[in-house]
């Protein structure tokens, strides 16, 4: 009953309809909370902002955390569901839809005093949700919003399409290297090899990489087991250096005593043979993991506004 009193009391401090926000709605997840709705033009019937107001559990909770509780607010704009707002594509949003943001730390909420603050000044409760409102709605200003829309424009539209074009390289090139096409998705931590989940972040699967490589027929070359496609792709890089060399009549000496020397030449191939099979494959694996996760990063950047 005491909660049911506190959360009340926070509610009651509320008056949404003031800014034109609707069906608040109380968390029940968490000890302080609410969701408003808003609609950016009344004509729009598809699409609305979600907006969310909470002190979540555990810092309500935290004794370490003075009386003045941060309040986090979040803004998400997005086509109506039956759980709120469907998360967007954030790849084919057009620039001058209004921006998801959040606010951390910028407002409290002492639990003794029932009064709200902006930074350590006094703030109206209402004012807190129509300044996130008004932050949130600034990319659709023609003239306030540029700067806004620069910024999704950079970090949305070219630098993540930058990213994902090194990541599609890395792919390629592991794909002739190796014949295995890998796929890493960063937002469900999902790797893909040869149209095969070995790893989900939500699923249980977790198979062995050595299980859905791509290997082939093995074949011995100069005492060396190999995959078929690692041989062949091997002599053919090893056949494009010697054209070169050959056309620019280049004789490094170190090759030269290479060749020269049964045990040196018998070294050489299965120490390269293995870092072409081995080595490089993981390398160009991890390249793709790191260039995927960036781009993601990009696409689904919170800009601060």
């Amino acid at each position: 009953m005491y909660m049911e009193n506190k959360k009340d009391i926070f509610l009651k401090k509320f008056n949404p309809k003031k800014y034109g926000f609707e069906s608040l709605h109380p968390f029940e997840d968490c000890p302080l909370g609410f969701s408003v709705k808003k609609r950016l033009h009344e004509s729009n019937e598809n699409n609305i902002t979600l907006l969310s107001v909470y002190i979540p559990d555990r810092v309500y909770n935290d004794e370490k955390v003075n009386k003045k509780k941060p309040i986090f607010i979040r803004a998400t704009y997005g086509k109506i569901s039956d759980n709120g707002v469907t998360i967007r594509d954030f790849e084919n949003t057009n620039p001058r839809d209004p921006v998801d943001t959040e606010s951390l730390n910028d407002y409290f909420y002492n639990i003794e005093t029932k009064e709200f603050f902006k930074k350590n000044k006094t703030i109206n409760p209402d004012d807190i949700i129509n300044e996130i409102y008004n932050k949130h709605i600034k990319s659709t200003k023609l003239i306030r919003g540029i700067m806004i829309r620069f910024k999704i424009f950079l970090w949305r539209k070219i630098i993540s399409k930058l990213l994902k074009i090194i990541s599609n390289f890395f792919y390629y090139l592991l794909l002739v290297v190796s014949g295995n096409r890998y796929v890493y998705e960063p937002i469900l931590g999902e790797e893909t090899i040869n149209t095969k989940v070995v790893k989900s972040k939500f699923d249980e699967v977790d198979l062995e990489m050595k299980e859905v490589l791509k290997e082939g027929e093995k074949f011995k070359f100069l005492d060396y087991e190999a995959s078929r496609w690692s041989i062949i792709f091997y002599s053919l890089l090893h056949f494009s250096i010697f054209i070169v060399f050959y056309i620019y009549d280049l004789q490094p000496e170190i090759i030269t005593i290479v060749i020269k020397n049964n045990f040196l030449t018998l070294l050489y191939v299965i120490l390269s043979l293995w870092i072409l099979e081995t080595v490089i494959p993981s390398i160009l694996m991890s390249l793709i993991r790191f260039f995927s996760t960036q781009s993601a990063n990009s696409l689904y950047k919170t800009i601060k506004l």
